[in-house]
């Protein structure tokens, strides 16, 4: 579904609007009725009310762990106009539809699949601004939402690196940006909008609306190793190599092995691992097939 244009001058380089991506065959009709059958358990549910005071562009959260309450608490929102987003964590667990899409995208790269997630929303609503670790893509399948999407300059060191696995530095909230977006578009049933890592991001619902996000994780130098079959890291031995440690690689980066330099420095030492050997080669070899 996806052009070589596409991998060739968007692929973790700069996001982009694929207007009218989904075709009716691949944009399967989902109602609401339909997403409330899907909040059974695994399904992690999270409800959001987007605030507006000091902190611009910001939303309140809470988990909702009974799913007998879901419903009726969506309800209530819309009867008294308070803007609610509802989202679904790993709904692939239970949506074999879900799962089709994803492979309809012809992506691959089977080893960075991150959960994918589905959103309920009325009018008003959003989380709030955010940025992720991921290439993902957002795909609107009922109802309008605008988006905004930021350059990565707009995020702080600080939320970068909590965003890529820092466990000393945890930042939830952000402000939206001051600098005007980069992009600013609006979904519509059957559109697209592919994010790369770390481009700051905000939808705000203009029509009561269903969406899917569909992503691969980013390339860090920790989730390389964790593929590669390194156990229990412990990220606070590196914490005096930040800026090796948080950081994302491009699957070009990786593909041409420039990887293994900054992988080496940072972590033979400490973890008595022999980056040269011939198990990481082995590895790094079947991960770059899936390209």
């Amino acid at each position: 579904m996806l052009s070589d244009n596409f991998f060739k001058y968007f692929w973790e380089e700069r996001p982009i609007l694929l207007k009218g991506l989904l075709s009716p065959e691949k944009l399967f009709p989902i109602t609401k009725g339909e997403f409330f059958k899907l909040c059974v358990s695994p399904i992690l549910v999270r409800a959001y009310q987007r605030v507006e005071n000091e902190d611009t562009g910001s939303a309140l959260s809470t988990i909702i762990d009974d799913y007998g309450l879901i419903k009726p608490f969506y309800e209530s929102a819309l009867e008294f106009k308070q803007p609610i987003t509802l989202l679904l964590n790993n709904v692939e667990k239970v949506s074999k539809k879900l799962l089709d899409l994803r492979d309809s995208f012809n992506v691959k790269r089977s080893w960075r699949y991150d959960d994918i997630v589905l959103t309920l929303s009325n009018v008003n609503s959003g989380i709030g601004f955010h940025a992720g670790h991921e290439d993902g893509f957002i795909c609107q399948m009922k109802g309008k939402r605008i988006w905004n999407v930021y350059e990565p300059s707009t995020l702080s060191p600080s939320y970068i690196r909590s965003v890529l696995g820092s466990k000393e530095e945890i930042v939830s909230q952000l402000k939206r940006p001051k600098e005007d977006p980069i992009l600013s578009v609006i979904l519509e049933p059957g559109d697209v909008l592919y994010l790369p890592p770390l481009y700051g991001h905000e939808g705000i619902t203009l029509e009561e609306s269903i969406s899917a996000s569909i992503a691969w994780r980013g390339i860090t130098p920790g989730f390389i190793l964790t593929k590669l079959g390194v156990k229990y890291l412990n990220l606070s031995v590196v914490k005096d190599n930040r800026k090796d440690f948080f950081k994302i690689y491009s699957e070009r980066e990786l593909a041409f092995a420039k990887i293994h330099e900054e992988l080496i420095q940072v972590y033979h030492d400490r973890f008595n691992l022999d980056l040269k050997s011939k198990f990481i080669s082995e590895k790094l070899g079947k991960i770059i097939e899936t390209f």
